[in-house]
C-alpha cells in the first residue's frame, strides 16, 4: 500500500485559512471615509482597481477581499510558497515573484489578469523590505494597465505580532478593525520616470499617513479616525536591524 504525504506547505494554508476564517468572522470591519464624497473611502466594488498596502498589514484584506479573485504576487521563497497556497484557499490568484527574484516577470504575468478585469494587490514593501518604504513594482502595474492605485491601511485594538522582519500583525478574535482607503492614484501611460517617482513618493506618504491615523483613532478609542492628527509613523516600532 502506497503511503500518500500531504505537503506541509497545504496542511499549513489549509490549518490558516480555518483558524482565519474563526478569527474574523468574530471581528467588526468598520470602514472609514464617506463612499462617495470623502477624501478617504474604497472605490466601488465593481471598479477594478490595484490595491496597495504595507507587507505589516496584509492579511486581513486576504480575507476581507475573499473570493474576488483578485490577483497578488507571492515571493519565491518556501514562505511564498506558503503565502500562495494561504490566499489561493481564499479564491484569490498568486503569481509568483519579487522585487529581488522575478519581480518583472510576474509583473507581466499580473497584466493579463487586470486586463481582463480582475484588480490586483500588492504589499509595497515586500518581500524583505525595508518597513514602511514603497517599491515601484505598483506603480509600474499601474502605467502598464492604466489601472488606479488604491492605497489602504487597517489597524485593530487587539493583535498578535509576528516575529518576521516586518512584525506582522495578526488581529485576535473578537477584535475591531478599522480600514481605511485612499482617493485612488493614476498613472499615464506615457508618465516620466519622474512622474512615477512622484506617485511612489505619493503611495509611500499615503500609506504612512493613513498608519499614522488608524493606529491613534484605535490607540484613542475615537469613532472617526480622518479627525486624528498624530507624527509620521512611528518607524522605531521595527527594530533597526529589521529595517
Amino acid at each position: 500500500m502506497k503511503h500518500f504525504r500531504i505537503p506541509i506547505s497545504i496542511l499549513a494554508a489549509s490549518i490558516s485559512r480555518i483558524l482565519s476564517s474563526l478569527i474574523f468572522a468574530t471581528c467588526r470591519f468598520e470602514i472609514f471615509g464617506d463612499e462617495t464624497t470623502g477624501s478617504f473611502r474604497p472605490s466601488h466594488p465593481r471598479d477594478k482597481v490595484l490595491y496597495a498596502t504595507w507587507h505589516q498589514r496584509l492579511i486581513p484584506y486576504i480575507w476581507y477581499y475573499r473570493f474576488k479573485k483578485v490577483v497578488v504576487m507571492a515571493s519565491m521563497s518556501r514562505d511564498g510558497e506558503l503565502a500562495s497556497r494561504y490566499v489561493r484557499a481564499f479564491g484569490w490568484i498568486p503569481v509568483r515573484g519579487s522585487s529581488r527574484r522575478r519581480g518583472r516577470e510576474a509583473l507581466n504575468e499580473m497584466v493579463p489578469y487586470v486586463e481582463k478585469g480582475h484588480s490586483a494587490a500588492l504589499a509595497c514593501d515586500a518581500p524583505t523590505g525595508p518597513a514602511y518604504v514603497s517599491k515601484m513594482g505598483i506603480v509600474s502595474l499601474a502605467q502598464k494597465t492604466g489601472r488606479p492605485i488604491q492605497a489602504g491601511v487597517w489597524g485593530c485594538d487587539r493583535y498578535w505580532t509576528l516575529r518576521s522582519w516586518d512584525r506582522t500583525r495578526v488581529p485576535k478574535p473578537f477584535s475591531r478593525i478599522l480600514l481605511m482607503f485612499a482617493d485612488p492614484i493614476y498613472v499615464a501611460k506615457n508618465a516620466s520616470h519622474d512622474t512615477c517617482e512622484g506617485v511612489r513618493k505619493l503611495l509611500e506618504e499615503r500609506l504612512n499617513t493613513m498608519m499614522n491615523a488608524v493606529d491613534h483613532c484605535i490607540a484613542l478609542g475615537c469613532r472617526d479616525a480622518e479627525k486624528i492628527d498624530g507624527p509620521m509613523p512611528l518607524r522605531q516600532a521595527i527594530p533597526a536591524k529589521h529595517r
